[in-house]
């Protein structure tokens, strides 16, 4: 996902994003980028959120990283940690790469959302089908993995399905419909290690549905 840098905390303070935010006690190496058009208004990261970073930050396992690619675009990605290395995949989807081929500028430390993007926020929480509810989360090349990373992205979509009031799907409705839908945004590559995550994770959602209707928190379909 493509950022846009805006300057250093203090020559940008007047942004309409972190008005709210407290700057004082960011180190002098913080600065700002705007998540740059063209990220949608779905997902983790939106166009005109404002993320805040710090070039002396060492990155670590979990952490959101802005690093620049091989056409020195800066672009935000997931850290995660295999082994004795760091691989930072893209947010919004994209080819994993290690962290030691990419020029990783800073380590994002506060977010702030836009506020001319709640009228577009409005628009996208009217009904929307499972496999659009979801895409978020399996088009990552990760979602098939028990990574924390995955799992919070499932976890939100979960929430965008049953919050914007749209289908209600069983357990074996849920797999049958993201079973079409995943290949068709990965390249029609459908493995038996997907079958299985797929089956967890649909387990995974018919526990959080049951949970939230026996709770009260969501009205039975």
């Amino acid at each position: 996902m493509k950022v846009s840098y805006l300057g250093p905390v203090a020559a940008a303070s007047d942004h309409p994003a972190i008005q709210e935010m407290p700057v004082s006690d960011l180190p002098a190496t913080s600065f700002l980028v705007e998540v740059a058009p063209g990220a949608g208004v779905d997902g983790e990261l939106i166009e005109g959120d404002v993320l805040v970073a710090d070039e002396n930050r060492i990155a670590k396992y979990g952490d959101l990283i802005l690093a620049c690619d091989e056409y020195d675009e800066m672009r935000a990605y997931h850290s995660h940690r295999i082994g004795g290395y760091l691989r930072l995949v893209p947010v919004g989807g994209g080819q994993v790469v290690p962290a030691s081929m990419l020029d990783c500028v800073g380590v994002v430390v506060r977010r702030a959302r836009n506020p001319a993007n709640e009228t577009q926020l409005e628009v996208a929480t009217m009904a929307i089908t499972l496999a659009e509810a979801f895409e978020p989360w399996y088009r990552v090349g990760t979602w098939h993995t028990p990574w924390n990373a995955d799992v919070v992205r499932f976890n939100r979509c979960c929430h965008k399905l049953l919050q914007v009031h749209g289908e209600r799907p069983d357990r074996d409705d849920f797999a049958n419909q993201l079973r079409e839908a995943i290949p068709r945004r990965n390249g029609g590559e459908w493995l038996e290690y997907h079958e299985k995550a797929l089956a967890r994770y649909a387990e995974g959602f018919a526990a959080i549905l049951t949970y939230l209707e026996d709770t009260g928190q969501v009205a039975r379909a």
